[in-house]
């Protein structure tokens, strides 16, 4: 048995517990438990202003040896060297400390008593810091909203709710040696606004490719359905105005008069520039309020969780929002947010649409920032046209490299000859994938069309010009590019399509590894070809243009219906093997006037380039 009569210090530890409690005639377990701890070194000191990870263990106290629920928190502690984390009756255990992978309203509550172990963590290099143990009675779980129970005695220390009110915080006074009732005020209860208190920091592996885990709630919320905190961009606390004259960094309430991230001396204070396009550190709601291992999503980050995922409609606790399911099973929550221009909080009706910031700014424009948008029940893209005053929440991510990985510029590699109609083409390795480095000039028996169509396989002349195929290669219609196969969500084979033998069609996922292979921040610059074929744009005036060897061309597309389609020079589209519906697929974009690799929905019956990649 652990002994328990005094908390086991190896560092001092203050311990409360506040409850968000049931109906009062509901189960013997607590919809959620705060956990607010201070936390001292050995030589009683304040750990401080410090990222800490919290273990928190329980253990039925019939058998002692085995955990029955582990879960890890993420989070900082403040001046004073406090940390607040929560358990909620929602949370998963996911099996540290040899714990079963169960639910925290799993536990047997109301079966007798358990015992808590709590450790903390500051670098992932070093073993976990014993805290101590505490034994909590199941009556200690057992106070439901309108009154309290008298708990009696825990390990001799003296425990008399009887006073408690719903929301009250048990706090353990050690001059006394009892635990004693606090009340604290829980403000903004609706969840349009969050607190510390009910701010989860859990995070979920959707099994990425980039290995990202993404967090269960927004910055604020206490549940996976709550709103949470709201932020203008590159600010790090919530307020009850969001425009220019509560905005930090311009001059004279003036979107014109920018002094932090700006690109241009037209919209900078007295013509400032820094050329910051990506929120450092220091102005990232994520990494301020939850510590240096969590950070804002960038744009390529949302990609990646828009085009390896399931996008599900649901709605949890009446909230409505969309579920992003990964391979393997797991999924996030992210709730129709809305969104705050001054005071005013606008939320869309009809569920249609939902925006989160990322941590990236508009490269030619730094007045706006960019968003992850929702539209519909299943078309998801990045908006950039936010201005940074506006409040938006954030959905954090969990990454340890804070978004710095291996930027890879492309090896040559050998020749392609397809042995179908002899035409070769250059090829590039870039981190572990090989591309074609030309666009794909293959006839077959495709016809050559002059209309669209979702059903008939067609190939078309860029800007129609035949002359433009030889350096541009054809636009092809997707029923073209998968030259008569079905996509297939499972994963488990290559589809070739329209791809010499040994090649095949990239999928969104194998078009995010690029994405990230050649560094997300200027990825469409990057991919580019040489400057001399695209238009002035925003793209040609970014780092390292065409600097992987991916050589995208603006080639542009067909759409015969509105005839609007960017052409040379303007764009670069190339289809994805994976689908959306019966009328649109997925595309990969640079465009000249936005420096990112970009993903869109776009419609079947419109003609873009191919690329391929090796199999294996």
């Amino acid at each position: 048995m652990k002994n328990c009569n005094y908390i086991k210090y190896l560092v001092v530890l203050t311990f409360c517990v506040s409850f968000v409690c049931l109906q009062a005639m509901a189960q013997e377990f607590p919809q959620a438990v705060n956990f607010s701890a201070t936390i001292h070194d050995a030589n009683d000191e304040a750990v401080a202003n410090t990222a800490v990870n919290l273990r928190v263990t329980f253990y039925d106290a019939d058998n002692d040896d085995e955990p029955i629920f582990c879960a890890i928190y993420q989070t900082e502690t403040d001046s004073d060297g406090n940390v607040l984390f929560r358990l909620d009756r929602d949370m998963i255990a996911y099996g540290c400390n040899d714990a079963p992978s169960i639910g925290f309203d799993e536990i047997s509550w109301g079966d007798g008593a358990y015992w808590m172990h709590l450790e903390y963590q500051s670098d992932m290099a070093e073993d976990f810091v014993d805290l101590g143990y505490i034994e909590l009675a199941s009556g200690f779980y057992s106070l439901v909203s309108n009154y309290a129970l008298v708990a009696g005695k825990i390990d001799g220390f003296d425990l008399d709710v009887s006073d408690a009110g719903d929301g009250d915080v048990l706090v353990y006074n050690g001059a006394t040696g009892k635990w004693e009732s606090h009340r604290f005020e829980i403000d903004n209860a609706n969840g349009t606004q969050g607190n510390v208190l009910t701010d989860v920091r859990e995070f979920v592996d959707l099994g990425l490719p980039s290995g990202n885990k993404w967090a269960t709630c927004n910055i604020g919320a206490g549940a996976p359905e709550e709103r949470g905190n709201y932020y203008a961009w590159g600010e790090t606390s919530n307020k009850t105005n969001y425009d220019l004259s509560t905005y930090a960094y311009c001059e004279e309430a003036n979107n014109n008069n920018l002094t932090k991230y700006c690109t241009d001396p037209e919209m900078g204070y007295n013509g400032f520039v820094d050329s910051l396009t990506w929120l450092e550190p220091s102005d990232d709601a994520a990494t301020v309020n939850w510590g240096p291992n969590w950070r804002t999503p960038a744009v390529a980050d949302y990609y990646e969780l828009m085009s390896c995922c399931t996008i599900i409609v649901d709605t949890v606790n009446g909230v409505e929002g969309r579920r992003f399911m990964g391979s393997n099973g797991n999924s996030i929550f992210l709730p129709k947010p809305g969104y705050y221009v001054g005071e005013i909080l606008n939320i869309p009706g009809g569920g249609d649409v939902g925006e989160y910031w990322t941590s990236n700014l508009m490269f030619s424009y730094p007045t706006y920032a960019w968003t992850f948008q929702w539209v519909g029940n299943f078309y998801c893209q990045i908006e950039n046209s936010r201005l940074r005053d506006f409040g938006y929440p954030v959905r954090a991510i969990y990454d340890p490299t804070h978004g710095v990985r291996p930027i890879h510029n492309g090896v040559p590699g050998e020749t392609l000859v397809d042995s179908r109609d002899g035409n070769e083409y250059a090829t590039i390795t870039i981190g572990d994938q090989t591309w074609m480095a030309e666009n794909l000039r293959y006839e077959g028996n495709i016809v050559l069309g002059s209309s669209s169509s979702y059903t008939i396989p067609y190939r078309y002349y860029p800007a129609g010009d035949e002359t433009n195929v030889a350096r541009y290669g054809y636009l092809y219609n997707w029923v073209a590019a998968m030259n008569g196969e079905s996509y297939s969500n499972s994963g488990s084979s290559f589809m070739q399509g329209i791809c010499p033998e040994g090649w095949h069609l990239p999928s969104n996922a194998e078009w995010v590894v690029l994405l990230y292979a050649v560094g997300s921040q200027y990825s469409g610059s990057r991919l580019s070809s040489a400057s001399d074929v695209w238009r002035q744009g925003e793209l040609i005036q970014a780092q390292e243009i065409g600097a992987s060897g991916f050589d995208a061309l603006g080639a542009g597309c067909f759409n015969a219906s509105s005839g609007g389609c960017p052409q040379l020079g303007g764009s670069a589209h190339f289809w994805s093997v994976t689908e959306y519906n019966e009328e649109r697929a997925s595309n990969w974009f640079i465009d000249y006037d936005f420096v990112y690799l970009k993903n869109l929905a776009y419609y079947k019956n419109w003609g873009f380039s191919v690329r391929c990649v090796r199999n294996n």
